[in-house]
């Protein structure tokens, strides 16, 4: 589903978001800009929670990984925040210690996207960056909010177009 049009997270922006699910890899929300160097997704891969973000200047990958690998594909509700502060982002995953990580020797902060920011996949002919899962998030996502050009935006699932038939259903939470 696309959620924003023109999505520009900046310097410093947050995701915060609830899902659940029974499969433990998919992508929960993704940006790039055009060309593909900008970039920023939360995603589930193998039962662990990854937020990516690309300044332009390399890559950071800030990872929680449970002990329990099925432990976030449970159907359960989790709740993730992630948070990205010019070039360190960190992670928290249902109230446990914060992961962090800084892109080393990088002068780039700003995450320059101004494409669409989608939620649970992305359509079929879409490019994805090698760093991100592209297989679409199957579960629920609820109370998500988002940091677009400054500010804080609940998203509110009655206003988000599909971006393809096939990619998510709205108002449906069958797992």
């Amino acid at each position: 589903a696309e959620l924003e049009a023109e999505y520009n997270p900046g310097v410093n922006y947050r995701f915060e978001l609830e899902f659940r699910t029974l499969n433990c890899s998919g992508l929960l929300l993704y940006s790039s800009s055009y060309f593909l160097s900008d970039h920023t997704a939360l995603e589930l891969s193998e039962g662990s929670v990854r937020f990516i973000f690309d300044n332009g200047g390399g890559v950071g990958i800030v990872e929680y990984t449970p002990i329990n690998p099925l432990e976030l594909c449970d159907g359960e509700w989790h709740k993730i925040t992630a948070n990205k502060d010019g070039v360190i982002g960190t992670l928290v995953v249902d109230n446990n210690e914060p992961e962090l990580y800084e892109i080393p020797n990088s002068d780039f902060q700003i995450v320059n996207v101004d494409a669409p920011l989608y939620a649970g996949g992305v359509p079929e002919s879409l490019l994805v960056r090698y760093t991100v899962f592209s297989n679409n998030f199957q579960g629920c996502i609820r109370d998500l909010q988002l940091t677009n050009r400054g500010e804080i935006e609940y998203v509110h699932f009655s206003q988000v177009s599909l971006s393809s038939p096939d990619s998510v259903q709205l108002y449906t939470c069958n797992i």
